[in-house]
């Protein structure tokens, strides 16, 4: 089996993130059809087969949350690995993402700045690890090959976790209840990178990752045409791998959208889906049958 690179996420403790787990498969399988895939997990196995190549039991008691991203590097099978979060969906090809950081013992996609706001005390943080600048990013993605370096950014961001407190770093408040208070996966990765002297990468030639803005979350979407764009800070972004972090996967474009691709790789030979008029007919009425039942049900919000 080939493990010179593929793509890996996380899928633990709830459904809720194996169904996105699935969701993400399904669109890279849709544009990437050869690249293999590998999810981390403790939930039941057998919902991941056919989609992902690589099934790894996981325990996650060690690191709790979203923390339990420190493991990537060892949870990989890959020589190159592209970590996503199970709560992004592939609207193009994720080769576009492997040519972008092609080169790199360890990436990620953002800029460059004096501080962030992870950072609530500058001062302490520039005692403990003197930049110029700090990376900023979005941690739904990180890109790593099995090197010394990468190996020591994941160490280093677990030994900065232990001092979390001390450091003064601000904690995450997601909008959904279960997830308030969290220690983040972000400020101790780009800690680590400032550390060792790297910087986030930002090359206009590829918008790799972004998030809608919230609260409306407004995007224009079409997973199978292969078409997403938003309007990020002002400017118009088209990325590769739109990220639904918070309650952005409960909205209306998300579930249409994942509703779409159930629909397509329930049909018999995928391949035919390629017929641009009868994948619009089966997927609108299969969509729409769907959506109707979600609103009877009140569970559908109402965001476009």
């Amino acid at each position: 089996m080939n493990r010179a690179k593929g793509v890996l996420t996380i899928a633990h403790s709830r459904p809720k993130y194996l169904k996105q787990a699935v969701n993400l498969a399904r669109s890279i399988r849709l544009r990437t059809p050869d690249v293999p895939l590998a999810v981390a997990t403790d939930l039941d196995p057998a919902a991941f087969e056919g989609l992902y190549e690589h099934v790894i039991p996981w325990d996650f008691s060690r690191w709790p949350g979203v923390v339990c991203k420190l493991d990537s590097y060892a949870m990989s099978p890959f020589e190159t690995t592209l970590f996503v979060d199970a709560d992004c969906l592939a609207v193009r090809s994720v080769q576009l993402v492997f040519d972008y950081f092609a080169g790199q013992d360890f990436a990620v996609f953002g800029k460059n700045e004096v501080t962030m706001r992870f950072f609530r005390s500058p001062a302490r943080i520039r005692a403990v690890v003197p930049s110029p600048t700090y990376p900023i990013f979005n941690g739904g993605l990180y890109y790593f090959t099995k090197s010394p370096q990468a190996e020591r950014i994941f160490a280093n961001a677990k030994a900065l976790f232990k001092i979390y407190s001390e450091l003064d770093l601000a904690f995450i408040y997601h909008l959904s209840s279960d997830r308030k208070g969290i220690e983040s996966v972000e400020p101790l990765i780009s800690l680590a990178m400032a550390k060792a002297g790297l910087k986030a990468t930002d090359d206009p030639r590829l918008d790799v990752m972004f998030v809608p803005e919230p609260p409306l979350f407004r995007m224009e979407m079409d997973i199978l045409a292969g078409e997403c764009s938003f309007v990020r800070r002002g400017r118009m972004v088209r990325p590769v791998l739109p990220h639904f972090v918070g309650l952005s996967d409960s909205t209306y474009v998300y579930l249409r959208e994942t509703l779409r691709l159930e629909a397509a790789f329930r049909a018999r030979g995928f391949s035919r889906w390629r017929d641009g008029v009868a994948r619009a007919r089966a997927c609108t009425m299969f969509v729409l049958s769907r959506l109707r039942a979600r609103c009877r049900a009140g569970q559908l919000r109402s965001f476009r």
